[in-house]
């Protein structure tokens, strides 16, 4: 924990370990959360990001329309659909409707 302490740019690093449910971090998730609300308060790691300021996270909770992921996985999914066959077509209909994802 020392060296990303002495190294705030490593906090992308860290949230890849969050996301990754690293063991450690877990356990004492606390100087984590600061580092990153000092030094890096949204951390984008892949198709996930971190917001670690209250009043971002507020604002993001208040603000579906503008940070959902709904529109995005719709989007994702119709590229993989459409270069799937049609019986894998199904089967990816059918995990969505289990999964409550609406295709678009």
């Amino acid at each position: 924990m020392t060296t990303t302490a002495d190294h705030p740019a490593d906090c992308p690093e860290i949230a890849a370990r969050l996301f990754s449910l690293d063991q450690e971090l877990i356990n004492d998730p606390y100087p984590v959360y600061a580092l990153m609300r000092e030094e890096s308060p949204v951390v984008r790691w892949g198709p996930l990001v971190a917001v670690s300021r209250y009043e971002d996270v507020k604002n993001v909770l208040r603000d579906p329309e503008t940070f959902s992921s709904e529109r995005h996985i719709g989007s994702r999914c119709t590229v993989v659909r459409d270069r799937l066959s049609s019986e894998d077509a199904a089967k990816l209909s059918d995990v969505q409707e289990v999964e409550g994802i609406i295709s678009q």
